[in-house]
């Protein structure tokens, strides 16, 4: 389905990988000049029920994620997509190996813009949870016979909105058969300006397909938590400045610029306020984890309470603390010990049992070590168990985000009677 008169991917690749303010590339008559046509003809009508924006209302944006039904050409191109052989070609072009496509187009399939819709500059969504995949690239296809400059509607990509005073934009008119194809970072900002179509041309819209690519991995550089869009407000026009005499069309731009604002402050209150409440549950449920956790111990004694400095995983901090009650008199303790981080440096720990001397011993890397300590006198009252030692976080070593300090693991704990 791609026209067979484009260049080689390799002339591609260099243009990708050099172009600013971020990895992109722009490619006219994408794809062969009748499947464009096709397309085009078979393009869904503007469905206002498709049209919800962040905030449940219905907006100037249309969209159908449901591909393969819209018609013989949309099946045919979700086919082509879903192939091995374009997904090559596409790793090719960008050197992003081992591309996979979304059967959903999550988010993406078919847009359609009216007339008065702009989408504020933003960086995109980073992982698909439903794939366990990372995005990596946006493929945009569009549809626009006859565009005009002056409608609007072009796609920009900025390189920080952030900060208007600096932020360089370059600019693709959304034609019909071009592609633009470019990479999703947390620093991919792109969208675009109002659509403003005269009275004469509001039967048509700005119509594109959105493609996105995911991989399992991506550079450890470029990894950030799972997060949603996020939106920058577009800056006030350049012309409002002191001494400018405001007109009613700038106080119209103004009026909108501060519902946009708004809009943006009201979708991330409303998200704090979700997930909020998802942290207040989780937390609600770790702490009746937490009520019933225990070290594993064998042996004739049971826990008394909840040991201070244990995980789940089994991972004590550089102060565990744990009490004790014989059922029976004990005289010797096993602790069967694990430093699993290869990263980490041999540990050197301190054991305390009840009011005896503190032994001293050294945890390597690699295989599990067991400890005996020999009581000094038998004990048949309640008692702690204390281990103390130098810590480390995984997120230092730069392991992994885990950014508690461990010592090691605590795999078994037994008592008995020699």
């Amino acid at each position: 389905m791609l026209n067979p008169n484009l260049p080689t991917p390799s002339t591609f690749q260099h243009q990708f990988v050099a172009a600013k303010p971020f990895k992109h590339l722009c490619i006219d008559d994408f794809l062969i000049p009748s499947i464009a046509e096709q397309l085009l003809s078979e393009f869904p009508p503007f469905d206002s029920k498709r049209a919800l924006n962040e905030m449940g209302k219905v907006g100037g944006k249309a969209t159908r994620e449901d591909v393969k039904q819209l018609g013989p050409g949309f099946a045919s191109l979700d086919e082509c997509i879903s192939a091995p052989a374009f997904l090559r070609t596409i790793s090719l072009i960008t050197g992003i190996p081992d591309l996979a496509y979304d059967p959903s187009y999550f988010g993406g399939g078919t847009h359609d813009n009216q007339h008065g819709q702009e989408l504020d500059p933003h960086v995109d969504f980073n992982y698909n949870q439903q794939l366990s995949l990372h995005r990596r690239l946006n493929l945009i296809i569009y549809l626009n016979k006859n565009w005009d400059a002056a409608w609007g509607g072009e796609i920009e990509l900025h390189s920080n909105p952030r900060e208007p005073d600096t932020n360089s934009i370059i600019s693709f008119a959304p034609l019909f058969n071009r592609c633009v194809i470019f990479e999703t970072t947390e620093s991919s900002w792109h969208g675009f300006p109002v659509i403003k179509l005269p009275p004469e041309a509001r039967n048509i819209s700005r119509k594109s397909f959105a493609i996105y690519l995911y991989s399992k991995e991506r550079p450890p550089s470029e990894i950030a938590p799972p997060h949603r869009t996020f939106y920058i407000s577009r800056p006030p026009p350049p012309h409002l400045k002191a001494g400018h005499t405001m007109t009613k069309e700038d106080e119209l731009t103004i009026s909108h610029s501060i519902r946009r604002r708004d809009q943006h402050i009201h979708m991330y209150q409303k998200l704090e306020l979700e997930l909020s409440a998802q942290v207040q549950g989780l937390t609600h449920h770790l702490k009746e984890i937490q009520s019933t956790l225990r070290c594993n111990t064998l042996g004739y004694v049971t826990q008394i309470g909840l040991a201070e400095g244990y995980s789940p995983d089994k991972w004590i901090n550089g102060s565990f603390k744990a009490s004790f009650s014989p059922v029976r008199m004990v005289d010797r303790c096993e602790l069967r010990l694990l430093l699993p981080v290869k990263a980490a440096k041999e540990r050197r720990i301190e054991i305390t049992i009840g009011s005896g001397p503190t032994k001293q011993a050294t945890i390597p890397f690699g295989a599990p070590v067991i400890i005996s300590i020999d009581f000094e006198q038998s004990l048949d009252s309640p008692f702690t168990v204390e281990i103390t030692g130098e810590t480390f976080t995984p997120l230092s070593l730069g392991l992994n985000n885990d950014d508690r300090p461990l010592l090691c693991q605590l795999e078994c704990l037994t008592f008995f009677h020699k």
